[in-house]
């Protein structure tokens, strides 16, 4: 049975959060300049009416709601793979995880919108005039999926596809995520909630079951190194 959130102010923080000419801000410190005016920002509460996500989890997750929101952009034409810029960043230390591979991914540094990589998962930005991070996260819209990619100039550029000619769109409102916090490992936890709570398909940890492969020391795997040592083992 999904959820529906009652009518009351979800907390938006409009002190936490802002847009003004061409920038978006945090805590009054610009975040992204340079933004075209077919970029949106969205509040939580607009976005997230209904979940299917736990009580627990849902509520957790408004409670700090005011600290994040939802990019989206809209174009002039409908097609089944659309590219805009987020905004211009430099001068910002991030750190990202881009996949370089179909099932490979790794982690990413740089200065500026341009040094991301293309297929961006997440990208992760300090901000050290409030001493805090922010991380933005690509995500699912309808039949669309969404990855960061590096842009000229410094700008931060989304790439929306559906994977299909037949399926084509020409505006979002909610392509990618975005979530302030003064902890970078509080940040993660709270944004994959948030994003959790907002209908995408993947589960966070605690709302799952454990996969056998995955111990209380971290994932096991075995080399070959493993295999040759347990053969030998047995013929003794």
């Amino acid at each position: 049975m999904a959820y529906k959130r009652s009518r009351r102010d979800d907390g938006f923080d409009g002190r936490r959060w802002s847009s003004r000419g061409q920038g978006l801000f945090v805590r009054n410190v610009p975040l992204l300049t340079e933004v075209p005016g077919n970029v949106t920002f969205k509040s939580f509460s607009s976005i997230c009416q209904t979940s299917e996500a736990p009580l627990s989890l849902i509520r957790r997750v408004e409670s700090l709601s005011y600290k994040g929101g939802f990019l989206g952009f809209k174009k002039g034409e409908s097609s089944d793979r659309l590219i805009n810029s987020l905004g211009k960043f430099s001068g910002k230390e991030f750190v990202s995880i881009f996949r370089f591979k179909t099932w490979w991914s790794t982690q990413w540094v740089g200065k500026s919108g341009s040094d991301l990589q293309m297929e961006t998962q997440w990208a992760m930005i300090s901000v050290p005039e409030i001493r805090s991070y922010v991380v933005i996260i690509p995500i699912t819209e309808e039949k669309f999926r969404s990855a960061l990619q590096p842009g000229l100039n410094g700008h931060a550029m989304i790439c929306a596809e559906s994977g299909s000619s037949k399926v084509k769109a020409s505006s979002f409102d909610a392509i990618a995520y975005i979530h302030v916090s003064e902890n970078p490992y509080t940040l993660m936890k709270e944004a994959y909630s948030a994003v959790r709570k907002a209908g995408s398909r993947f589960r966070i940890t605690e709302a799952g079951t454990r996969a056998k492969l995955i111990s209380d020391q971290g994932i096991g795997y075995i080399t070959p190194t493993t295999t040759k040592s347990r053969n030998t083992a047995n013929r003794l």
